[in-house]
């Protein structure tokens, strides 16, 4: 009976005690809502990082954006300081009391200074009859009077589009095939009909041997477009040959 009554309180201790289960039980609460709160702010912290990223990215882009509306902007201020120094250049030239011929080489002169070609032509334009009325080149290769077939130039094409044409490496494009091409080897030109009256005169154009390394500008189509009407008012008034 004795050894029975000794093995009560082993087996006693090897229960827990209503206050040791109690504690159990708080301190895994405690380790759930320690748990569940770690997971919020991880959350928490995911969706601050996304907001972050978000933030990040339109910021980026709307600095994108603004350089590209500065380099935008910056083009355009250059474009119309070109367009200005253009004009101011033209008036120079139609504005200064010199003879027909004179204005003429002047004007042939700005534009292949201009446009970054060494020859500039006045042509009168007659059916397949190309004549050079005026011409400025290095060293005097085309002159006044000398006769081309139309087909054989550049102007042909002109004359159908009926505005400016202008390209800067013939090589490249199917000007290649064209036979101005073939026969002198030009690669860059630009160039625009003229009328007299409402009656085509001809074309006033400028070539060159060499491509031309940057493409014409809006303010290049236009000036030329201006030019010509300076010659052909000087051909419709013949009295300026003796200024």
């Amino acid at each position: 009976g004795r050894g029975v009554a000794g093995a009560a309180p082993r087996a006693a201790a090897r229960h827990p005690r209503g206050d040791d289960v109690l504690d159990e039980a708080k301190a895994e609460g405690a380790s759930f809502r320690g748990t569940d709160l770690s997971r919020a702010k991880l959350a928490k912290a995911n969706l601050l990082a996304l907001n972050n990223g978000a933030l990040a990215q339109s910021f980026a882009a709307a600095r994108e954006q603004a350089e590209e509306n500065h380099q935008r902007l910056a083009e355009q201020q250059e474009a119309l300081k070109d367009s200005v120094d253009a004009m101011r250049e033209l008036h120079r030239v139609i504005s200064t009391p010199v003879s027909y011929l004179e204005r003429m080489q002047a004007l042939l002169a700005m534009g292949c200074q201009r446009f970054g070609l060494p020859i500039g032509i006045l042509a009168h334009i007659e059916g397949e009859h190309y004549e050079i009325v005026q011409a400025q080149t290095p060293g005097g290769e085309i002159r006044p009077g000398q006769v081309f077939a139309l087909s054989d130039t550049y102007c042909r094409d002109t004359l159908r589009a009926q505005s400016p044409l202008g390209f800067e490496h013939a090589a490249t494009g199917l000007q290649r095939h064209h036979p101005c091409y073939q026969k002198f080897g030009l690669e860059a030109y630009l160039g625009v009909p003229m009328r007299v009256g409402g009656v085509l005169y001809g074309t006033l154009n400028f070539s060159a041997l060499q491509p031309r390394l940057t493409p014409f500008t809006t303010v290049d189509r236009e000036l030329i477009q201006l030019m010509a009407p300076v010659s052909y008012t000087h051909l419709t008034l013949p009295t300026n040959r003796e200024v």
